[in-house]
């Protein structure tokens, strides 16, 4: 399980975040909606351990990480017994090697060899996302919705156990949302995470098991 308990962000008199909690079992989805600044990414990075908060508790395969005055940040994530990794996370920036076509760039992450030849699972899940024809190409040379597509391949072909994605059908046309959002619903029915950033909740209803606001700092389910 991922959890937040009663996170808080300020910068200064900045209040970002205000006592924040939600947990992500296996199986879940949850979709974070609010308006642009509203401290979406901000709280997804905390919940991967990427970003300190101000004060309340993260916890990951039930360890505790707490956050406050006079405590100190937490070194590393917990280790999994899981043959899994516990999390990944995709990001809006996408961080793909731009030296390296789509293949390397998956090979990499999934096989620790960017000269990997991509296996039958990886190649079927390019063209599960309609991205086959781009393995050879390096990322400046795909458009913002392959490259988008490419990066929650790679995510998925983590075998992560809960992935943390921040507006990732963002640069999609609706026919690529909707091929998206299957491909998710999928993962989900094997048992896996998702906690899912999206200014538009539409894209994800046939996989949310839960949907949130955040505004003004404080989170409310919908």
């Amino acid at each position: 399980m991922l959890r937040a308990e009663n996170i808080t962000k300020s910068y200064g008199a900045l209040h970002v975040l205000r006592g924040c909690s939600l947990s992500i079992t296996p199986g879940d989805c949850l979709i974070v909606r609010g308006r642009s600044g509203a401290g979406k990414s901000t709280l997804l990075r905390m919940l991967a351990l990427m970003e300190q908060p101000s004060s309340g508790t993260i916890h990951h395969d039930g360890k505790p990480y707490r956050f406050g005055p006079g405590l100190r940040p937490p070194h590393g994530i917990l280790p999994s017994a899981s043959p899994y990794p516990l999390l990944t996370v995709v990001f809006q920036q996408l961080y793909l090697w731009p030296n390296l076509t789509i293949a390397e760039n998956i090979s990499l992450v999934t096989q620790r060899n960017r000269y990997a030849p991509l296996t039958e699972i990886e190649l079927a899940m390019l063209d599960r996302l309609n991205i086959s024809e781009i393995a050879a190409k390096h990322p400046h040379h795909c458009s913002l919705g392959q490259r988008q597509r490419a990066t929650v391949a790679r995510a998925l072909l983590t075998q992560a156990r809960f992935l943390l994605m921040d507006e990732p059908t963002s640069a999609l046309d609706r026919h690529n949302r909707t091929v998206m959002a299957a491909a998710l619903s999928e993962a989900r029915a094997t048992g896996r995470g998702f906690l899912i950033i999206s200014h538009d909740e539409r894209d994800f209803e046939s996989v949310a098991t839960s949907t949130f606001e955040l505004d003004g700092g404080v989170l409310r389910p919908l």
